[in-house]
């Protein structure tokens, strides 16, 4: 598997971790908040949704992406859905769909961490690195404590090679293996020579007790 694959699992293992469900009944008349799985009005849609939760659970992205679609279709006023939708987008690399997914979602609920936090991770797939770091600044404001905003932001100010504040947005996560690969990507590749970012990842390394 490539780093560019693995990064990408890891990414989206993350968001899967931050929109862990609950089950929740859904309204297509009044949109719902919470996380899925989703329990429909009909037998005839939980048998739908059931399927389209077996094969995301199995990898099958293509089919869940599918009879997901096919749900919203019934449900389109609900966000947790349409944010289904937005991360298998994400996990498939069709970033320009998950951006479409995530600003319709952002509009809807601006005050959402997580909605904020994907599209920032979304718009740093496409490059766009001024507005990835306007929503993960906005993601950190709403939920400090989620890491995944301060890894778009520092990304974000490697490419523009400001390793004093890669440090910083680093310094506000714990050290992780998440945090390690994430650092493959290619926004990294201006800071790597650094001294200062070396011994900065060194320290980090220590502290999560990997070897580097």
């Amino acid at each position: 598997m490539s780093n560019r694959n693995t990064i990408i699992l890891l990414i989206s293992l993350l968001v899967v971790i931050v929109s862990t469900s609950l089950l929740v009944r859904l309204n297509p008349k009044k949109a719902n908040y919470q996380p899925p799985t989703f329990v429909g009005k009909s037998e005839t849609h939980n048998t739908k949704i059931k399927a389209a939760d077996l094969a995301f659970t199995t990898g099958k992205l293509p089919e869940a992406l599918k009879l997901y679609k096919e749900i919203q279709d019934i449900y389109p006023n609900n966000l947790p859905l349409h944010n289904r939708i937005g991360l298998i987008n994400l996990r498939l690399g069709k970033f320009i769909d998950a951006e479409k997914t995530y600003r319709d979602l952002v509009k809807k609920a601006p005050d959402n961490a997580h909605y904020n936090s994907s599209l920032s991770l979304t718009l740093l797939n496409l490059k766009n690195y001024s507005s990835a770091l306007n929503f993960a600044e906005q993601a950190i404001l709403l939920k400090p404590k989620d890491g995944l905003p301060f890894l778009v932001e520092a990304a974000v100010y490697a490419q523009r090679e400001d390793v004093d504040k890669v440090i910083k947005s680093f310094s506000q996560i714990q050290p992780s293996l998440f945090l390690f690969e994430f650092i493959k990507r290619p926004e990294f590749q201006a800071i790597k020579n650094s001294e200062k970012f070396k011994t900065f990842m060194k320290s980090a390394t220590v502290q999560n007790g990997t070897k580097k």
